[in-house]
């Protein structure tokens, strides 16, 4: 098909994940190491609604990238953008992956919980939502922290969507790190409130989507 990339041109491409909706590789771009995301046809898509979707998402994800960035949260550098292919070329940040040292246990989880409520807060102040906040997508580079795939981010000006990001990554402390979980969150929201234009109203509507979701919990163990 004509939007399929020629991999190829790498050979000596490393894969580093595959997804639901992308595939990840380390490659080498203008002599220097380099991450490739590549969207890659879903067939049971109509073709042309396919098309646009990943077309969509990628400029999305490029321009989220950049924001972030001037928003004073650090991202990877967007090195090339090719929309046809459904695919971005950026920059490969060594370090460990967030949530790996935390399960670990070799990271510092309260300095994590602080620099993350600031950033976090930065990025809802420029009013974009990351859409997919876990420790999965954050690497831990010497004493900073990188935020990366903003694929699923969007502008979103209202209280709900950043609520939503941060009930996120509560279900995810919750399921994959439950032994810090209470602590993070506390340090996390005192930061992200303290730094966030809105923080006192998001907080209060994550915590009803929290309460929420405990309620829902509680009524399907209750189903015979």
């Amino acid at each position: 098909m004509e939007d399929e990339f020629p991999l190829g041109i790498w050979p000596d491409r490393i894969l580093l994940c595959r997804g639901a909706e992308a595939e990840i590789y380390k490659i080498r771009f203008l002599g220097e190491e380099a991450v490739l995301k590549i969207r890659r046809r879903k067939k049971y898509r109509n073709p042309e609604l396919d098309r646009r979707t990943r077309t969509s998402r990628t400029l999305r994800e490029a321009s989220a990238l950049k924001k972030a960035k001037e928003l004073g949260v650090r991202a990877p550098f967007v090195r090339y953008v090719d929309t046809r292919s459904a695919l971005i070329v950026m920059q490969f940040i060594r370090g460990s992956l967030c949530r790996d040292a935390l399960v670990e246990g070799s990271l510092e989880w309260s300095w994590v919980a602080t620099e993350l409520g600031r950033d976090v807060a930065r990025l809802h102040n420029g009013q974009l939502v990351h859409g997919d906040l876990t420790t999965s997508n954050v690497i831990v580079d010497g004493d900073k922290l990188v935020l990366f795939d903003f694929g699923l981010s969007e502008i979103d000006p209202g209280v709900e969507g950043k609520a939503v990001d941060i009930e996120l990554l509560y279900r995810v402390l919750h399921s994959t790190h439950p032994q810090i979980e209470k602590g993070f969150m506390g340090e996390f929201l005192q930061e992200y409130e303290s730094a966030s234009e809105s923080g006192g109203t998001v907080v209060k509507r994550f915590n009803a989507i929290k309460r929420m979701g405990r309620y829902v919990a509680r009524e399907d163990r209750a189903q015979p």
